[in-house]
């Protein structure tokens, strides 16, 4: 069986205009960029950066499940630390946070949601961590790796269980050292929630809404801590009861391709597989694009239907891989790219491996023992448990193909060839957008409207044997 779906664009959250959206997505689309441009060195920072922005996602989703909340928190920790501990760390904050927002003062529920959420996730190293925040005769040293956010995370859940006031917990964790700013910070977003404004300092409220933002770099009039009063319970009240509220649900009920008439044999001429620039593909993807062929919002909503659809363990196929894969973490997806860049692999923090194949050039896919001997595994910490290790040769489970199949001058082949790589039962799936680089795309693909080409991507998997093909339109601006 089969699945398509069309991805270009979405609906924006309704309290988010479309210029808005727009303005955002590009801002997201840079810092991903550097996110994943970094080396496999950053790309596994355990800094405490990420942590110390996090208390807004428990508090603006405050009435979401521990699911939404961890995805979301893997989407903002993205951004500067894709470190899968970091994502659950992150996680775990903000489910704390969440908790404490729906039920004010109730510190041991708060640290028993996150733990129970890593324990069912089998984050290791998180529940350990967690567990050394239980034991208040645990010193953890402040000095020497003062950013660690090992740091701010166990002494943050330390002080939701055991710390009088929101005055002696800050007072503890700068008194101890190191990057007592952020650790400060951290630490202040759980105990804030747990005891609530009014147990803040007047004195120090009054530092904060009076601090003078005028020197060293501008700041724009509405990021001013006098505004809080005002901004926080508009925040609150724009908090949605689940995530299909704000981001367009990426499949629908009626299939695209329910009346449609599949053809028995290849409808298409070899001129219809013509590009414009029929030069050497390895030329046009020699050097990496760090960059998002769909928006954020199509993002996210990939990231959700797979979530939705997986059960978890999965082994996947990415072919035409880049640096990202729109696959959910915390799934334990063993997934290998089957790419044209190394480096654009190499940044991707889903992978478990990777593989260079030109599909155009050798018109065909690698064959499942080249994949598992060629294939090379992408390094991760010892401690982070995803992605999974690559398995001994089996077939996939699934097979992943993303904004791509314009750029394939024999799609037919390819599908047919990626058939004999899944198990039985298994899914194909196929997402494509309006975008795409004009001179690479087939002109087949360029003469067609949006609705057309749902139907010729539905007519290749069916003339790749494929059964029971649907085709959906997943957003739409």
């Amino acid at each position: 069986s089969s699945s398509s779906s069309s991805s270009s664009s979405s609906s924006p959250p309704e309290h988010l205009s479309l210029e808005h959206m727009r303005t955002f997505s590009k801002a997201l689309a840079n810092a991903m960029q550097h996110a994943a441009s970094h080396s496999i060195e950053g790309r596994t920072s355990q800094s405490n950066g990420s942590l110390m922005r996090a208390s807004p996602i428990g508090v603006w989703g405050w009435r979401l499940t521990d699911l939404e909340i961890e995805w979301l928190a893997h989407l903002d920790s993205s951004l500067s630390h894709p470190d899968k501990v970091v994502s659950q760390c992150v996680t775990c904050y903000s489910l704390a946070i969440a908790h404490l927002i729906r039920c004010p003062g109730d510190g041991q529920g708060a640290y028993h949601r996150a733990a129970a959420h890593a324990g069912e996730r089998q984050w290791g190293l998180v529940c350990e961590w967690l567990e050394i925040s239980k034991d208040p005769r645990k010193f953890v040293p402040f000095h020497p790796m003062s950013g660690w956010l090992k740091i701010a995370f166990i002494y943050g859940f330390r002080c939701t269980l055991y710390g009088k006031s929101y005055f002696e917990s800050i007072s503890a964790v700068l008194s101890g050292g190191g990057d007592s700013d952020t650790n400060g910070a951290i630490v202040g977003g759980l105990v804030g929630a747990l005891h609530g404004a009014s147990d803040i300092p007047k004195r120090s409220l009054s530092a904060v809404l009076n601090c003078d933002t005028s020197a060293g770099r501008p700041r724009p009039d509405f990021l001013h801590p006098k505004n809080l009063s005002s901004s926080l319970p508009r925040f609150l009240s724009t908090s949605p009861s689940s995530l299909s509220s704000c981001v367009g649900p990426p499949s629908s009920n009626t299939s695209l391709l329910a009346n449609h008439t599949f053809p028995s044999s290849s409808p298409f001429s070899p001129e219809d597989f013509k590009r414009d620039d029929d030069k050497d593909d390895g030329i046009f993807y020699n050097s990496p694009r760090f960059v998002h062929h769909i928006s954020a919002p199509a993002r996210a909503s990939l990231e959700l239907y797979f979530r939705e659809r997986f059960t978890g363990g999965e082994k996947i196929l990415d072919l035409c891989s880049s640096w990202v894969s729109h696959l959910p973490f915390g799934m334990g997806l063993s997934v290998i790219g089957i790419g044209m860049n190394k480096e654009e692999l190499q940044a991707n923090p889903i992978l478990s491996g990777y593989l260079v194949w030109d599909m155009n050039e050798k018109a065909s896919l690698p064959s499942l023992s080249e994949i598992q001997t060629t294939a090379i595994p992408l390094p991760t910490p010892p401690s982070t448990p995803l992605p999974s290790p690559p398995p001994p040769p089996s077939l996939f489970d699934h097979i992943t193909l993303h904004v791509s199949i314009d750029y394939l001058t024999n799609p037919i082949k390819i599908v047919t060839e990626a058939r004999q790589l899944l198990k039985k039962g298994g899914k194909i799936f196929i997402t494509i957008s309006n975008r795409m680089f004009p001179s690479k795309a087939v002109h087949i693909w360029r003469r067609m409207n949006e609705e057309e080409r749902v139907k010729f991507v539905g007519d290749v998997l069916h003339l790749g044997g494929y059964e029971k093909v649907e085709g959906m339109v997943a957003m739409r601006e």
